[in-house]
């Protein structure tokens, strides 16, 4: 039997985003637990742009303004240091702001999704709470770099991973006891396939933010040579970001204008329709921790290719393709599977069933066996 709320785990939670109505793929994991039953959560997230009209209705959801600081593109070192700068004083300002805020006192737990939002966990863990971090994605690389970070990592009383990569390079400084991986999920009733492989177009879908982690122009270069055997095939990216413009050009240098598509931010559910209907799914990142997008295109059914970054080659171990980080590599995996209608439809439906062990309620059940063993 459920138990009552007041029983429930008190816990403040501090993200570095959430859903959107306009990008509702983000924030995915932060949301699932916030909406847990097992949880009373008290949910932080930042507002760039001070608007909360256009965010998705979430329990107990409070807002914190932090502005957008968009990094130049291969900034100068004294431009870099401004910058960072700026960052540093908006996130401790932010963070300030927090500590003001009632609302995120009397918690049993405080997990915070950034690193960077440290110092009210650790003033909070000076008046009885538990303190926990999530590292995400290309977080890896700032504590690697940063000394201040690696010890700030060792004064939390549990440290959370989503990639085996990331694990691996946290227990050099953090003790294994406190360091725990919990990947990620994928909802396999909304993602589904709902066509034979065949009839899917002859499409190559990635999915991601247009931001130098993604490596597009990887993937680019790499279609260019696929195309050439291939005219018939056409790649399509969704999703939104600073590096557009640079892709584009590289597109029209390419000369690909009517074969490479570039899609913008798209909703849940056109995403998933996209994955439904293409045959072939790559990642072309430089750093990930477990990619979301590359479970919902396997649990959609898309063949799928990735570099090796965070835990791509887990997921894909035995089954799908991981390419080295080059054009000339990747061209060479996805054309396999282009070439081969029975390797690309066994590839197709061993994914599916991939998916399913990677389901919401698993990685809520990690974080709930983390959080009672803690209290």
């Amino acid at each position: 039997m459920e138990k009552s709320i007041k029983n429930k785990i008190k816990i403040l939670r501090i993200s570095n985003e959430t859903k959107s109505l306009q990008r509702s793929g983000q924030g995915k994991s932060i949301f699932e637990l916030s909406e847990s039953k097992f949880f009373n959560t008290t949910l932080f997230t930042p507002c760039i742009d001070k608007k909360i009209d256009s965010y998705i209705e979430i329990k107990n959801l409070n807002y914190f303004y932090f502005p957008n600081i968009v990094f130049p593109k291969n900034p100068k070192k004294i431009i870099r240091m401004f910058f960072s700068l700026r960052r540093l004083i908006a996130i401790m300002i932010a963070s300030l702001n927090l500590v003001f805020n009632k609302k995120i006192y009397f918690n049993e737990i405080v997990h915070i999704h950034h690193i960077f939002y440290f110092l009210p966990a650790l003033i909070l863990k000076i008046i009885g709470s538990k303190i926990i971090v999530t590292i995400h994605g290309s977080d890896i690389n700032k504590i690697q770099g940063s000394i201040v970070l690696r010890n700030l990592l060792k004064l939390f009383d549990r440290v959370l991973c989503v990639s085996h990569k990331q694990q691996k390079i946290l227990s050099n400084f953090i003790s294994k006891k406190k360091l725990f991986y919990v990947g990620n999920g994928v909802n396999t009733d909304f993602y589904k396939p709902n066509k034979s492989y065949l009839e899917r177009k002859k499409v190559i879908l990635s999915v991601g933010n247009l931001r130098w982690q993604k490596n597009y122009n990887l993937l680019i270069e790499a279609f260019s040579i696929v195309h050439k055997s291939n005219k018939d095939w056409k790649l399509v990216i969704c999703g939104e970001g600073p590096d557009r413009n640079e892709i584009q050009e590289l597109i029209k240098l390419k000369k690909l204008d009517r074969y490479v598509f570039l899609k913008g931010y798209l909703n849940q559910k056109d995403i998933k329709n996209w994955m439904q209907t293409s045959r072939i799914f790559v990642m072309s990142s430089r750093v990930e921790g477990f990619p979301k997008a590359l479970l919902e295109a396997a649990a959609c059914g898309c063949a799928c290719v990735s570099t090796n970054a965070g835990d791509c080659d887990y997921f894909l171990k035995d089954i799908g393709f991981i390419a080295r980080n080059n054009k000339y590599d990747l061209a060479n995996k996805i054309t396999k599977l282009i070439n081969s209608s029975n390797l690309s439809k066994t590839n197709s439906l061993q994914l599916i069933n991939r998916a399913k062990s990677f389901t919401w309620k698993k990685y809520i059940d990690l974080h709930r066996n983390i959080y009672e063993k803690l209290l």
